[in-house]
């Protein structure tokens, strides 16, 4: 069965990475911690990734990140570099290491 899923990414990399790099560079340490503590931030499990390997979130996690973490991260980075594609994956497919319910990992 084939399902929709999202994969967001800024200036290439996932978005999530590129939030921690912009504030860590930033010398905003402090306000890294705060957001990987916080609720909103943290309602996401963090599989372990192997190399090559993509996060994708299906309908519920597209829309609880689009609802709790969209307006946290666009505060950091410009927005018109953050980049949302949907996909549609099977998901009986043999590259999923990980799901949960608001998200896989695939090894591309």
């Amino acid at each position: 069965m084939s399902n929709t899923y999202w994969r967001i990414t800024y200036n290439g990399i996932d978005v999530y990475e590129a939030l921690k790099h912009e504030l860590l560079s930033n010398s905003l340490r402090e306000e890294w911690s705060k957001l990987v503590e916080s609720k909103v931030f943290n309602w996401l499990s963090t599989p372990i990734f192997i190399s090559n390997s993509n996060s994708y979130l299906n309908e519920l996690g597209y829309s609880t990140f689009k609802d709790k973490l969209y307006p946290i991260i666009i505060k950091y980075l410009d927005e018109k570099n953050i980049n949302i594609e949907k996909f549609n994956y099977d998901e009986n497919s043999n590259n999923i290491l990980y799901s949960d319910e608001y998200q896989i990992v695939v090894v591309e």
